[in-house]
């Protein structure tokens, strides 16, 4: 193995990531697509070492500074320091080869490798303690970051979310119902090779024992499953949606959840699908062929949305509005999150959640069902929409998960859902204590004013 070209490579990749607004999954992939050259084991190595990197960012950043100024080196080597020390303190190479690797690239003698790895070595335990600088450097979060989770969580349990967060997300399946059952699907990938386990809540989902590559597998194309986590598929569930509904998904994405929404709805019924921002609508069409599914409609224009709107302006039985949101509780899969969102940014993203909210809650019909989502960890973006909602729109209440959940009329086992939710007005899922991403679900009903 090359270990200074997969560190070039690195170090490459790394600084490209660094240098854009961009997510780092789509900077990484477009990266490797122009190096076809790579083998798997290369492009694993590089990708595990990116997202590596950055899950622990700032810790490493803090400490390659530290060693520069100890040391009188250049700025120039912060990078490179940073991938150093993150390879030194995970072992993933052995350690002469790695030395040699980084004398290559950066030219400085053999003595001053050994002493700035003497340096990271003695410094390499993260610092104890439970206040915001403690916990932030411990986990690489931002300090502002912390200091709001401290407001919603006790230190102990903070810890334990951002060690959650940090650990890579387990890559979970959710079973199209109409087309096979989760038992069946999980010994047909036990064929392949695949093994799962059931889903602690959602009743359609498997979390594959280890990452492989589903999508290339027969299976999927057949559109017997797709890749969705857990929390997830839990929103649309929350909607409760009936076969004979009208439901618009009116942040729709990807589709995830118009998909799961329909298939609940036994591919009856009808599922709007729609999105301000058409470019996020992405291989939407494809997913509902391969789905299988012949109740969805794609509202993918401003001008088809102006015509929906005058036919179904307080008219439709449910509405789910997964908000745009800061993704927050996505770290596990987006560890660059950690630097590219803002307090600025959170409190954009706040005003925007209440516009949406207020827009698309006109098409509620009275008797009607509202699910407001995001996958934010803020209080900001989810309790506090919610109340401030319900202040502008008294037409609107809350109903209780727990209630939501003992009126469902389904065939599959509710009882691990229902338990954990017994005493909730809101769902809230987080890392730590569900295995998911985090999540947060309001079900509001829209019923009348009295005079």
């Amino acid at each position: 193995m090359n270990y200074r070209l997969l560190l070039s490579h690195v170090r490459e990749a790394y600084q490209e990531v660094r240098a854009t607004p961009r997510p780092a999954d789509a900077v990484l992939s477009q990266y490797l697509r122009a190096r076809k050259y790579l083998g798997s084991h290369d492009r694993r190595f590089i990708s595990e070492t990116i997202y590596g990197l950055l899950r622990e960012e700032i810790f490493l950043e803090r400490c390659s500074r530290a060693a520069l100024s100890e040391l009188c080196l250049p700025e120039k080597f912060l990078t490179t320091f940073s991938i150093y020390f993150f390879l030194l303190k995970c072992s993933t190479l052995p350690a002469a080869e790695l030395s040699a690797a980084i004398q290559t690239l950066t030219s400085l003698s053999s003595e001053t490798l050994a002493q700035t790895a003497q340096y990271f070595l003695a410094r390499r335990k993260p610092p104890e303690g439970n206040d915001v600088d403690a916990l932030s450097l411990r986990h690489s979060f931002p300090n502002w970051m912390t200091e709001l989770l401290l407001q919603e969580h006790a230190p102990k349990i903070l810890d334990d979310l951002y060690r959650a967060l940090n650990a890579p997300a387990p890559l979970t399946l959710r079973v199209n119902s109409l087309r096979t059952s989760p038992l069946s699907l999980q010994k047909e990938l036990r064929q392949l090779g695949i093994e799962t386990t059931a889903g602690r809540l959602s009743p359609d989902a498997l979390l594959c024992d280890a990452r492989k590559q589903v999508m290339q597998t027969p299976l999927f194309k057949q559109g017997l499953f797709e890749v969705q986590d857990e929390g997830s598929q839990l929103i649309s569930l929350l909607l409760n949606p009936k076969p004979s509904m009208k439901v618009l998904d009116a942040c729709a994405g990807g589709g995830g959840k118009t998909l799961h929404l329909a298939t609940l709805m036994r591919g009856k019924g009808t599922v709007y699908a729609y999105d301000a921002v058409e470019r996020r609508f992405g291989n939407i069409t494809q997913r509902i062929r391969r789905s299988g599914l012949q109740n969805v409609q794609v509202i993918d224009s401003l001008k088809k949305f102006s015509h929906f709107n005058s036919a179904f302006a307080g008219k439709l039985d449910a509405v789910l509005v997964d908000a745009p949101c800061t993704g927050s509780g996505t770290v596990r899969r987006n560890p660059d999150l950690k630097r590219r969102l803002t307090k600025d940014s959170l409190e954009r993203i706040c005003a925007m959640q209440q516009d949406i909210l207020d827009a698309y809650a006109g098409f509620v019909k009275q008797g009607g069902t509202l699910v407001y989502a995001t996958c934010s960890l803020f209080s900001a973006e989810n309790d506090a929409v919610v109340k401030h909602f319900l202040e502008r729109h008294p037409e609107f209440s809350v109903k209780p998960i727990s209630m939501q959940l003992g009126e469902m009329r389904v065939s599959f086992d509710l009882s691990a859902l229902t338990a954990r939710f017994a005493n909730n007005d809101y769902m809230k899922l987080a890392p730590h204590t569900d295995g998911t991403d985090g999540f947060f679900a309001a079900i509001l009903t829209k019923h009348s004013l009295k005079s």
